[in-house]
């Protein structure tokens, strides 16, 4: 099974080539056409496609994430950047 990564828009396009590079599923908010969406929106997206969220905003996404196991609602997690990479 491959990693699915969905790269918000505060990472750099260069990042999620380097995860392509390495064999990682990437789609980007600009190529889903999700620019601009909220913290909450993004993580939407990324649950329903089963990808984790790659992020710089640990903040607001630590807090969604909290909600989420609250709902019981499932989702790969948010993914921080210099975390993500380390596990490849």
């Amino acid at each position: 099974m491959r990693l699915k990564a969905y790269v918000d828009e505060d990472i750099p396009v260069s990042f999620a080539q380097a995860l392509l590079n390495r064999g990682v599923d990437v789609v980007t908010t600009g190529g889903a056409g999700n620019k601009g969406f909220s913290d909450a929106e993004q993580l939407a997206f990324a649950a329903v496609t089963g990808a984790s969220l790659v992020t710089h905003n640990r903040k607001d996404f630590i807090l969604l994430h909290h909600d989420y196991l609250r709902s019981g609602r499932p989702h790969a997690g948010p993914a921080y950047r210099s975390h993500f990479l380390s596990c490849l």
